[in-house]
């Protein structure tokens, strides 16, 4: 006789805590979103501190132009505040689930991977960020970095009341 396995039929939802985020997606989020924003609000040029950050975790430094790129894309073309948090919160925001979601979806291949962010972003820049959003996650792949798939987020803002 067998076991009855069962599988998950849906992908796993998005966690409310960093640490409990896959390795990659931790790494992403801690080693470049947040320092990024982080050195923003310093005053200081975000490349060199992503760039750093992310060599000195043993990750391939060179993904810090696409880190970079996209970040830019986000501060410069959002609708509203994306709310990022300081590098060592432990709390994940729904923006940075939207952040994380739509780099994992472009290293699963998807054609148009900022059509995640369009909660928060101008609808003429969504085409613009599937280009450092797609080579951040090349950049990762082929350095052995690996997304685990998870469903889209929820709304990053509560519904308002009508």
């Amino acid at each position: 006789m067998g076991d009855v396995v069962h599988f998950r039929r849906s992908a796993m939802p998005w966690p409310d805590r960093a640490k409990e985020l896959d390795r990659t997606a931790e790494f992403v989020l801690r080693r470049g979103l947040r320092p990024w924003v982080n050195a923003m609000r310093c005053g200081v040029d975000p490349l060199p501190e992503v760039r750093a950050t992310i060599a000195e975790a043993g990750g391939p430094a060179d993904v810090a132009l696409s880190v970079n790129a996209l970040m830019y894309g986000v501060a410069m073309q959002s609708l509203r505040e994306v709310v990022i948090g300081c590098p060592h919160c432990e709390r994940l925001s729904p923006d940075e689930a939207l952040l994380l979601y739509a780099i994992a979806e472009a290293a699963a291949g998807a054609d148009r991977p900022a059509e995640a962010l369009a909660p928060f972003m101008r609808a003429v820049a969504l085409t613009w960020l599937d280009f450092p959003l797609i080579d951040l996650s090349r950049g990762l792949g082929a350095a052995g970095w690996r997304f685990r798939r998870r469903a889209l987020p929820g709304p990053a803002e509560p519904p308002r009341d009508a």
